[in-house]
């Protein structure tokens, strides 16, 4: 929404020029929002072009290539297509901006497993993986552990990997741990974790204890907990092959002041 916004202002700026300048200058303006972006292209369609200065944009395009929103986090493929855009232009005066109506765009999101890996060893990222407490590999007084070399891999068959590595703070063997799943996407929503396996140190963990685990990470993949912030999500295609995951969907950003959408 933020992206969405900073388009809203720039176009404010740019009203009545030709369209072929307006979409040049907005591809610009978007650009200077990012950490970084490979390829970037902004589409504005209206008729007339002036609209804008009304706050009407008809339909607005964007499709980039490797994106990046955060200077260590890469997206692969970003598509976006929006409905008509009703922006409060007087709103664009005082900030921030609103919107007269909810706002509804198609998505297309591609993402690559080597991409996100290299978020996971990014100093940003390691720094918020906690410490762990627990009692391991027989260490009947527990121990604290440090969670590192994060790794993510996408699989045939819509299946995913994920491992680590437990290095305990007192000093001693590190004990490796993997999580093996596929993934179903429920009701256009949610999505859950289809037959999860997991081992610590090459040896499977307890099914109770990896059910505990997937029972609270599908109620962490579930869409709906980002409607009290205004966006509803539901995903038309969700696919995973080797090395990548793609999500085709349908978004709805909605503000407190804006009408309820129908």
């Amino acid at each position: 929404m933020e992206l969405l916004a900073a388009i809203a202002t720039g176009l404010a700026a740019v009203a009545g020029l030709p369209g072929v300048v307006v979409d040049r200058l907005a591809t610009d303006f978007l650009k200077q929002q990012l950490a970084k972006v490979e390829v970037l292209e902004v589409r504005v369609d209206n008729t007339p072009n002036h609209q804008i200065l009304a706050g009407r944009v008809d339909r607005l395009r964007v499709a980039a290539r490797g994106i990046y929103p955060l200077l260590f986090l890469r997206v692969d493929t970003l598509e976006l297509e929006t409905d008509a855009i009703e922006i409060d232009t007087a709103s664009l005066q005082r900030g921030p901006v609103r919107f007269r109506q909810p706002v509804r765009a198609a998505v297309r999101v591609v993402l690559q497993d080597e991409d996100l890996n290299q978020a996971l060893r990014s100093p940003e990222i390691l720094a918020v993986f906690p410490t762990i407490e627990a009692n391991l590999a027989g260490n009947r007084s527990g121990g604290r552990y440090q969670l590192t070399a994060p790794e993510l891999r996408f699989l045939a068959e819509n299946r995913v990997r994920i491992s680590a590595v437990l290095t305990p703070e007192a000093g001693g063997a590190t004990l490796p741990v993997a999580v093996e799943s596929g993934l179903a996407l429920q009701g256009g929503t949610r999505l859950a974790l289809v037959e999860p396996r997991a081992s610590l140190a090459g040896e499977p963990l307890p099914s109770q204890l990896v059910e505990a685990f997937a029972r609270g990470l599908n109620r962490a993949l579930d869409l709906r907990v980002l409607a009290p912030q205004g966006l509803t999500v539901r995903m038309l295609q969700f696919q995973i092959e080797p090395g990548r995951l793609q999500l085709v969907g349908f978004a709805q950003w909605q503000f407190p002041d804006t009408p309820i959408a129908p």
